[in-house]
């Protein structure tokens, strides 16, 4: 990002500051402790990203404030009054929310950790990569090359796999309880049809129509019955009447034997005699002979009436088995009936069953497939997959950028400094530990970083700095802007000062170079490489 220019009122110790960068060229800026140097910095962060580099400060030096910073074509303008902050871009869009400002600066200049590392270089930060631990080295790297996007996948990543991990295991549990419920109604459907199979009921319809023919055979029956028991009457009649005209005519024989009649008492002839003897005979023969037909007739109405009343018996027998069958064959038939509806139902439960089981399968493969993907994601996401391979591709592109600038900014009375990284390190055991091991071979007379003079580990941390910036630039595709030196060069001996004074030259030619400092040598060593010369005191600034 190349700022071209900052305007600030109420920032920090700047009451009513302008100040226009020039496109390339080194600018110094010196002044006291305190003066309002480092402001300049902290002006770009607090207007872009709301934010500076002293965290518990917010920037504003009361209830009001302005910060504008021009650069990259847009100007970005944030205001505070005492109720809210307002960011305005370009003069058209504005945001008072803290989130919608920061996206939007985000879309345009990136993060502001990013722009950090790759424009800011101050005196804390310089030392931080070679005096990290392997670890804290490792996702500084990460960061700078912009690995650290796969720790943002590989934390999602994890929590969907959590997801997908209490959905596989209802899933399993679901499939689990479907088939077990499958294989009960299997088996009640099993029981089901045995029990179809063990009871046969008869036909009702026909136990029915031999219950009406027998009934009809009872009614009929009954009817001859009746019909002959009137003929036994009619026969005991018969020889009932037969047996009084052979009385009468014994009677009236008697009477005769008396010789007078008994009504009139006129005496009775012989020829009287003999004529009514003939006429009694002939009486009593007809009743003996009516008297034997009837009772013949009354012999034979019994013997038939016998056995009708035996077949009627039988009959009766046979309609009362005939009606006990039919209500048990009706009771059979409704119980069959319900064991066939029971059947179907369960039958249904057992098609309803399958396709749980089958949309449980299915579920569970899903599932089980998601997981799979994602635990292959999570090892290509997680730090020795894909981007250990990555980061290990690069340490070789790091160590030679970094060997280079320390050729050209570390390198004193010849001795050659070389810059080793390897995408693991040693513990004092002997095992190796996922993190980045440095190693810089010929420092400190041979001995190393820690070996070092304050003066040579100060050369050497600049030359770092710059080449972790250079990666990172390429890394984000990033285009060279304005770079910010906050004492970073103070604490350099006159041949460090010496050293750096070519690449700061070089860093200067197509960019602007802001360095800030308070060190006298360096701003008269780099006078003659000065594009402007600016003097802070108590927030206002000098043209010297």
């Amino acid at each position: 990002m190349r700022v071209s220019k900052i305007e600030m009122e109420g920032v920090f110790s700047h009451e009513d500051t302008t100040v226009d960068f020039p496109e390339r060229g080194l600018v110094l800026v010196t002044g006291r402790n305190g003066s309002g140097k480092t402001t300049l910095i902290e002006a770009v962060a607090l207007c872009l990203w709301g934010t500076t580099f002293r965290k518990r400060n917010p920037g504003w030096s009361g209830d009001k404030g302005r910060v504008v910073v021009q650069a990259n074509d847009h100007k970005i303008e944030r205001v505070k009054t005492k109720s809210k902050v307002k960011t305005t871009f370009d003069d058209k869009t504005s945001f008072t929310r803290v989130r919608d400002a920061l996206e939007h600066t985000t879309t345009l200049f990136g993060s502001f950790d990013i722009w950090r590392r790759i424009n800011v270089f101050s005196s804390r930060d310089v030392a931080r990569f070679t005096t990290a631990t392997d670890a804290f080295r490792k996702r500084m790297l990460e960061e700078l090359l912009g690995l650290d996007r796969f720790e943002v996948a590989s934390t999602a990543c994890r929590e969907d796999k959590k997801c997908v991990i209490r959905e596989y295991t209802a899933a399993t549990y679901g499939l689990d309880q479907a088939q077990s419920e499958l294989q009960t109604a299997e088996a009640r459907l099993k029981d089901a049809e045995i029990s179809l199979d063990e009871e046969e009921p008869e036909n009702v319809e026909a136990l029915e129509d031999s219950y009406s023919i027998v009934e009809g055979k009872i009614a009929r029956t009954a009817v001859a019955l009746r019909s002959i028991n009137r003929a036994r009457k009619e026969a005991d009649k018969a020889v009932w009447e037969a047996d009084q005209a052979i009385a009468h005519a014994e009677k009236h024989e008697r009477l005769l034997e008396g010789g007078t009649c008994s009504s009139c008492g006129q005496k009775i002839t012989e020829k009287m005699t003999r004529s009514a003897r003939v006429d009694v005979a002939k009486a009593r023969a007809t009743a003996t002979g009516a008297r034997k037909v009837a009772k013949e007739h009354r012999e034979a109405t019994e013997e038939q009436y016998e056995n009708l009343k035996a077949t009627k018996h039988k009959l009766t027998q046979k309609h009362y088995g005939l009606h006990s069958r039919v209500e048990s064959a009706k009771a059979a038939t409704r119980r069959q009936e319900n064991r066939e509806e029971r059947r179907k139902k369960i039958a249904e439960d057992v098609i309803d069953f399958t396709d749980t089981v089958a949309e449980c399968e299915q579920d569970e493969e899903k599932t089980r497939k998601e997981l799979e993907t994602l635990e292959v994601v999570d090892r290509v996401l997680s730090t020795q997959g894909v981007r250990a391979h990555l980061l290990a591709n690069a340490l070789s592109a790091i160590e030679a950028v970094a060997n280079s600038w320390l050729g050209r900014v570390a390198a004193i009375d010849e001795t050659e400094l070389v810059l080793k990284l390897s995408s693991y390190a040693e513990r004092g055991d002997g095992s190796l530990k996922d993190a980045i091991g440095l190693e810089i071979e010929g420092a400190g007379n041979g001995h190393g970083y820690e070996a070092a003079s304050s003066g040579e580990q100060r050369r050497i941390d600049v030359a770092l700095m710059l080449a972790l910036a250079e990666m990172a630039e390429a890394a984000h595709g990033v285009e060279s802007g304005t770079l910010f030196f906050d004492e970073v060069f103070d604490a350099l001996d006159e041949e460090g000062v010496e050293a750096v004074r070519d690449v700061i030259a070089s860093l200067a030619e197509d960019r602007c170079v802001l360095l800030i400092t308070h060190n006298d040598q360096i701003k008269t060593q780099l006078k003659g490489l000065l594009t402007e010369h600016w003097h802070v005191e108590e927030g206002e600034i000098k043209y010297a």
